[in-house]
């Protein structure tokens, strides 16, 4: 008997789907520009974004359990609830231990929702429906780039590499949490049947391993993964670098043109087969990189959007491509956990290691400092006053006659900008070296003899927008000495620099200007340092980090060939075969 759904339960079963996929994308698609915002760099961060992965291999082992003994849409509830009290709490987190232990835990609760939605809407709508309810997934994860547009809009603040996505995961989670109360009634699927975590994790898959096309499909699969995962989970630090303002926004065009994309997958199979769908997958892996390296080698922002844009060709050709693969290649009785498998290889132990080594891959191509040029001597006395240009307002100067600490910058920034001396005393009480900001402050006239600090407060113009000639605004800020040993700040197109002698650091993202809706100047605390050797600069207390993202996406391209090619030249199209034998035992029974 066809199975019936009201429209109210379809209604209340896509906005599920919408809202379980938007309070993970809303915070996790920025979120490696959070870290480096925080000056969470290496390891730290690494660790940080494989709380995803993480979860992945956690989530079967929930998903065992609560199949077992309790409603499928109690549990939802249960997690969501826990989701939206931990992001909240990892929102607030200071210090890249704290944030990973709450992350993590949210994780745990929040990864094996993505089975539970499934399980949920299948048993309550016809199968033919499913589709038409897991899109509102992908729509939720397009929307999660409204709460960066609102808050721009009617608050002019910019939320993508803050704490906010997390608190509005939170909300959403809440929010999800409450309106899964009211889901239809869906009993533990596996009530009765004997919990085996062999099963939970579809290792019993593993046997398939003895055929050698299965084998190399499960090993390139998980090797995809790597370039795959830099762009999933350092994207966003990525397009910040590249001063992208709405990154949420900007990345979120691959999913909308993924859901149009996906439409065309069950075609490319009946045309081409599976093997040459994956390799169309494939090839899009690899134009995004070439995509994105020659955006950097050509100046041309519009090849990064060629890489976003080919996110769903990625997907829907080669993952779903591979689920199609595995669902033919194995046994009926193996075929559930065989789909099991190849997600913990991909989304947990792949995205694992790609995460770690992609990871040291952007470290390794890191600069933190700018080396000052050979024979740079220090301007022998400090400005009596600052210079201002571009009619910008400069206050709260401060100067030392020797190079600021990361923490001594941070303590600064929490006293004199963000007026918050209890988290500055924080920061102070948990550092490993002495915070000593009265020590070496300069006067005006007092000479620096080897290095030299200034903390700066800047406010540029606001833009008339009826004046296209104040559009790009550039000149000098501050600066100490003259002629070749000068030190400088200064602003050229909107963005900072800060220069000594010859050797400069300019800062990708443009600067705020004039002010917001409630009258306060839009500020950017400025702190550059000198300590003899090389220049640093930091912005709201956060250090300018300068990724060279060119031998990044050499590297990335040249390892997607790799794939390509031993994907186009090993792998056998051999579901037709495994359907034909299938089919002539049946013929014979």
């Amino acid at each position: 008997m066809e199975q019936q759904m009201s429209m109210n339960t379809r209604v209340r079963l896509s906005v599920m789907m919408l809202l379980q996929y938007m309070m993970f994308a809303v915070f996790w698609v920025p979120l490696a520009a959070y870290l480096t915002n925080m000056n969470v760099e290496g390891m730290y961060k690494a660790t940080i974004l494989s709380s995803m992965a993480l979860g992945c291999l956690v989530a079967p082992l929930i998903c065992m359990i609560a199949d077992r003994h309790f409603s499928s849409q109690k549990v939802l509830t249960v997690l969501n609830f826990a989701c939206a009290v931990l992001l909240l709490l990892a929102s607030k987190q200071a210090t890249p231990m704290m944030l990973f232990i709450f992350l993590v835990l949210a994780m745990f609760c929040y990864m094996p929702t993505w089975s539970l939605t499934n399980a949920i809407a299948m048993a309550n709508s016809p199968a033919e429906k499913f589709p038409q309810i897991r899109v509102f997934g992908s729509i939720g994860w397009v929307a999660s780039g409204i709460f960066s547009l609102v808050a721009f809009k009617l608050f002019e603040t910019k939320i993508d590499g803050t704490s906010i996505p997390l608190m509005c995961g939170a909300g959403t989670a809440l929010l999800a949490a409450l309106l899964n109360t009211t889901l239809p009634d869906t009993p533990p699927p596996s009530k009765g049947k004997e919990a085996s975590i062999i099963d939970a994790l579809g290792l019993r898959a593993l046997t398939l391993m003895k055929d050698f096309n299965f084998a190399l499909f499960i090993i390139i699969s998980m090797l995809v993964m790597i370039p795959f995962t830099i762009y999933f989970s350092f994207g966003s630090q990525f397009l910040q670098d590249q001063g992208f303002e709405y990154i949420t926004v900007t990345m979120n065009w691959g999913q909308l043109v993924e859901i149009f994309l996906m439409l065309l997958v069950p075609f490319a199979l009946a045309k081409f087969g599976v093997k040459k769908t994956m390799l169309i997958g494939l090839a899009a892996l690899l134009a995004r990189y070439v995509s994105f390296w020659g955006g950097g080698m050509l100046n041309q922002n519009s090849l990064y959007f060629l890489g976003i844009l080919v996110h769903g060709i990625i997907f829907g050709f080669f993952f779903v491509g591979g689920q199609v693969y595995v669902d033919k290649k194995a046994p009926p009785e193996i075929r559930a956990q065989a789909q099991g498998l190849i997600v913990l290889i991909c989304f947990g132990i792949g995205m694992l290691i790609g995460t770690y080594g992609n990871a040291a891959m952007i470290d390794s191509m890191s600069a933190k400092l700018e080396p000052a040029a050979a024979g740079y001597t220090m301007p022998s006395a400090v400005p009596s006053e600052e210079v201002t240009v571009a009619d910008a307002k400069v206050s709260n100067v401060k100067l030392y006659g020797r190079a600021l600490s990361a923490t001594e910058v941070a303590v600064l920034n929490m006293r004199d900008v963000v007026k918050d001396a209890e988290k500055a005393q924080r920061i102070e009480d948990r550092a490993d070296e002495p915070v000593k900001l009265e020590d070496g402050l300069l006067a005006a006239g007092d000479k620096a003899e080897t290095a030299v600090s200034f903390s700066v407060v800047v406010n540029l113009p606001a833009d008339d927008k009826d004046d296209e000639t104040d559009d790009s605004l550039s000149g000098t800020l501050l600066t100490m000495g003259s002629g070749d040993d000068v030190v400088v700040l200064g602003v050229d197109d909107n963005k900072l620099y800060f220069q000594a002698g010859t050797s400069r650091i300019t800062h990708r993202l443009k600067m705020p200007r004039g002010q917001d809706d409630e009258g306060k100047d839009r500020t950017v605390h400025v702190v550059g340092t000198f300590d003899g050797k090389d220049l640093r600069m930091y912005t709201d207390g956060s250090i300018y980090k300068r990724v060279d993202w060119t031998p990044i996406w050499v590297i990335t391209t040249i390892f997607s060939v790799i794939l390509l090619a031993a994907f186009a030249l090993l792998f056998k199209d051999d579901v037709k075969e495994v359907a034909a034998a299938e089919s002539d035992e049946s013929t014979e029974a």
